[in-house]
């Protein structure tokens, strides 16, 4: 049975999984994921602005560094950038080998029309690590689509990459 947007990750916080979030996205959005840090325990999620040079910034300041992070979400209003997501990837992968858990990137960017059309396609790409294997997956984008359910969706990802990693493991 499909289990309807947003009722994924409040299932699974409810049950008492701990997360860690970091969301980086115009302040407008902030709310819409921020909110379950308030209500769960469990949760943790650290704010960015749009952009990786807010998280670079806050390098300096140990209570806002991107260290232990379960997901990173991009949730971003900008055309792709191969700068921002690799320096995101690196991030991931330092994380991922220094905690030994997977990592999860949830990235929303446009990029003009395949079809030679003007204007824009919004898109989304999930991207994950662990033990140095990077899986990367473009997922269609619903009508309906905000920072919570990039949220979500990615955290889905996060959790069928680490039941389909585990399941290759029992085959060996």
């Amino acid at each position: 049975m499909a289990i309807n947007q947003g009722e994924y990750l409040i299932n699974e916080l409810e049950k008492g999984r701990n997360l860690s979030i970091a969301l980086i996205s115009h302040n407008a959005y902030w709310p819409q994921v921020d909110k379950y840090r308030r209500y769960y325990d469990n949760c943790k999620v650290q704010v960015f602005g749009g952009g990786t040079a807010y998280v670079r910034m806050a390098k300096n300041d140990k209570n806002r560094r991107l260290e232990d992070n379960d997901l990173i979400i991009y949730y971003g209003g900008d055309i792709y950038s191969e700068s921002e997501i690799e320096y995101l990837m690196n991030v991931a992968s330092k994380i991922s080998s220094d905690k030994n858990k997977r990592v999860t990137i949830g990235y929303s960017y446009f990029m003009p029309k395949k079809d030679g059309k003007e204007g824009m396609d919004y898109e989304v790409e999930i991207m994950s690590v662990k033990d140095g294997e990077i899986v990367t997956e473009k997922i269609d984008k619903p009508r309906y689509f905000d920072a919570f359910y990039l949220t979500e969706l990615t955290l889905r990802e996060h959790d069928n990459y680490e039941i389909e990693k585990n399941k290759k493991l029992e085959k060996k």
